[in-house]
């Protein structure tokens, strides 16, 4: 059965190549404690093929930062890395670069969420960060559009 809906598109490992604290708060718990997402991206670093399968490797950059009556009071970097394969049988190259922006991005970011939760936790005496749930459809629409944009401004020069 797990056969049936297993998807030809795979995670096979992740690695933290990046991670950078700045912290000045005791507490995460604090009213006015304003946190955002100052940077969220992600590239493909590498696809390539090994006998039946494509293998893929795709970086996530997540920059955060939390102020405090708009001074600066923590902020964190995070650059993770995953390899993912696809079956050639059921992806052609096209599918899988569309496959590891998509859901490799959605399983990377969900592999961040849970780091940040992770170390937050341990550079204060009470709270953690959690990243919100984004919509990587979105981000992927507008990396496409940023990049259709700049291919037909290089086109009417």
């Amino acid at each position: 059965m797990s056969d049936l809906i297993k998807s030809p598109f795979q995670l096979m490992d992740n690695r933290i190549s990046k991670l950078e604290i700045n912290n000045q708060l005791v507490s995460f718990n604090q009213e006015c404690l304003i946190r955002e997402i100052s940077k969220l991206d992600y590239t493909i670093t590498d696809i390539d093929e090994s006998g039946d399968n494509l293998i893929g490797v795709l970086h996530l950059t997540i920059e955060l930062k939390g102020k405090i009556d708009e001074k600066e009071a923590f902020s964190i970097i995070l650059h993770i890395e995953g390899a993912f394969e696809g079956n050639k049988e059921n992806l052609n190259k096209e599918q899988f670069t569309k496959m590891l922006e998509l859901n490799g991005s959605t399983a990377l970011y969900s592999i961040a969420r849970g780091i940040i939760i992770s170390v937050s936790s341990l550079c204060v005496i009470d709270g953690q960060i959690r990243l919100p749930m984004i919509n990587m459809y979105d981000l992927y629409d507008k990396k496409h559009k940023s990049v259709e944009k700049d291919a037909q401004e290089e086109a009417h020069e």
